[in-house]
């Protein structure tokens, strides 16, 4: 491990198959000088995309971005085509939610009927791939927490795999990825009236499952530049 070393992004496990990578740049440590920056204090390290505008509802804090959980909180990604995954795909999700229990808000997502997006449900986490889920509930993520969320689609077999704070929670079979047209969207869904009101401090997609190994070796650098993380 780095110690009390930030972590770099050259630590991380990143590859040609990681098509986002969203992050804080202040106190992050991360090595940015060949990145672009992004219009609402992020940075992209996988070269793919800006998010713009900074909706009025959001706010960049020390190292995350904040949303107040209304419409114009929501963060769009507009380069469709390397987020058009449609094999195995991991996602790796670092935020809080600030309110209490919510019947339904997407943290990140496109369209839910094709592709793939991730929602809050009465303190309950859930992955959907073309409209099917993994779902760890039973209400143990609760609001004003920290979380680091794992998401593993297997194309083979179609399966949904989510991790928590790099503990498996759930898994269940679910249905093949599809090509959508639909940008990412962080913060919520155009599709879906609550909105995610919360801090959101990384996001990383790639095109291939992690292994075990290197989902653990990720969490531990996050947990180091986030100052850990809650247990629920």
């Amino acid at each position: 491990m780095l110690g009390n070393k930030k972590a770099s992004i050259h630590d991380y496990i990143v590859d040609s198959k990681t098509k986002l990578w969203l992050d804080g740049i202040n106190n992050s440590g991360l090595d940015v000088e060949h990145s672009n920056t992004l219009k609402n204090g992020w940075v992209d390290l996988s070269g793919n995309c800006d998010p713009t505008p900074l909706g009025t509802g959001n706010t960049v804090l020390d190292n995350c971005v904040q949303s107040n959980g209304t419409v114009n909180g929501r963060i769009s990604v507009p380069n469709v085509e390397p987020l058009n995954i449609l094999g195995d795909l991991t996602i790796e999700l670092a935020y809080t939610r600030l309110d209490g229990e919510v019947s339904n808000t997407v943290i990140l997502g496109r369209t839910y009927t094709k592709s793939y997006y991730v929602n809050t449900a009465n303190n309950n986490l859930t992955f959907w791939t073309a409209n099917k889920k993994a779902e760890y509930s039973g209400g143990q993520v609760l609001s004003n927490k920290k979380w680091y969320a794992q998401l593993v689609h297997n194309s083979t077999g179609n399966s949904n795999t989510i991790y928590l704070n790099n503990e498996y929670v759930a898994k269940a079979s679910t249905a093949s990825l599809q090509t959508d047209t639909g940008k990412l969207e962080l913060f919520g869904f155009s599709g879906n009236t609550t909105k995610f009101n919360g801090n959101i401090y990384a996001v990383r997609i790639h095109n291939r499952v992690l292994t075990n190994e290197e989902l653990k070796h990720n969490f531990e650098l996050d947990y180091l530049r986030f100052g850990g993380y809650d247990v629920g």
